[in-house]
């Protein structure tokens, strides 16, 4: 009778000696995360941008709020300040880009604007014509050349390219028969080959390097020569240079290129969800 009850005694022991290393091995099996309360910095609206720079500061564009820094610790927020020239031109953030120097662009309702880190300001860049009466151009997204040229999309006013040396900036035309219609540039990727795709309300568009146009993309196939002609919404460029499409009402479009060997040959793929 004592063997048992000392059998049991010794059971129950070792039970509870194992607890605190069961509990220890649980937590160590799982990451810890912190989670950030903003509901004092930024309020409930919705976020277009989201962006890290060299310094690891965190740039959140808003729509609405403005423009709010995190450095890991604290908030810091940039607005639209009225008769103020160094705050952002709107609080209205569509967009936000880093160069490769380091730069941050912010694109947003009413046009263009660079961060002065130096003085922790904002300079305005005017892309419009000053002789036309909607000069403001909405700008939609942004992306850098291998030559020193920011492109910039803008909503219904087209492309336009800023060179980063001395900001000059440029119209780009685009090429017939689309020429007519109003363009709703959404998104701008580059491959590997420093060619620009631009994904647009009429299709998929590229940058013609002779003629300067923006143009129509067209992928020769076995027999045919495909487009991308719905209305696009984001891009990415993977790194087969096969490009993903995200469209507004027809799904998921891929163009790459065939597996034929000896033949340049591109197929365009669609997913549909459901």
């Amino acid at each position: 009778m004592i063997m048992a009850i000392n059998r049991i005694f010794y059971c129950i022991m070792f039970i509870f000696m194992g607890l605190p290393c069961s509990n220890a091995w649980s937590q160590e099996s799982y990451p810890k995360f912190d989670f950030v309360s903003i509901t004092e910095g930024i309020s409930k609206v919705g976020i277009y941008s989201i962006l890290q720079d060299d310094y690891g500061f965190i740039w959140i564009g808003t729509n609405g709020s403005g423009l709010y820094r995190y450095d890991g610790m604290e908030y810091k927020s940039y607005k639209h300040v009225l008769n103020d020239s160094t705050s952002l031109n709107s609080s209205l953030v569509f967009s936000t880009y880093l160069d490769s120097k380091n730069r941050l662009w912010v694109g947003t309702e009413e046009g263009l604007n660079l961060y002065d880190r130096d003085h922790d300001r904002f300079i305005g860049i005017r892309l419009g014509d000053k002789g036309e009466i909607d000069n403001v151009v909405s700008v939609s997204s942004l992306q850098e050349d291998n030559q020193g040229n920011l492109y910039i999309g803008g909503f219904e006013k087209g492309l336009f390219k800023l060179d980063l040396e001395n900001f000059n900036v440029e119209k780009i035309k685009v090429g017939k028969p689309d020429s007519s219609n109003p363009l709703v540039v959404q998104t701008i990727q580059m491959d590997s080959y420093g060619k620009i795709y631009v994904g647009t309300s009429l299709g998929l568009f590229d940058l013609d390097e002779r003629s300067g146009f923006l143009t129509r993309s067209y992928f020769r196939g076995e027999n045919t020569m495909d487009a991308v002609y719905a209305s696009i919404k984001s891009l990415l460029i993977d790194e087969g240079d096969n490009i993903w499409i995200g469209t507004f009402s027809e799904g998921l479009q891929k163009v790459g290129r065939t597996d034929m060997e000896g033949a340049d040959f591109y197929t365009i793929d669609k997913f549909l969800f459901s």
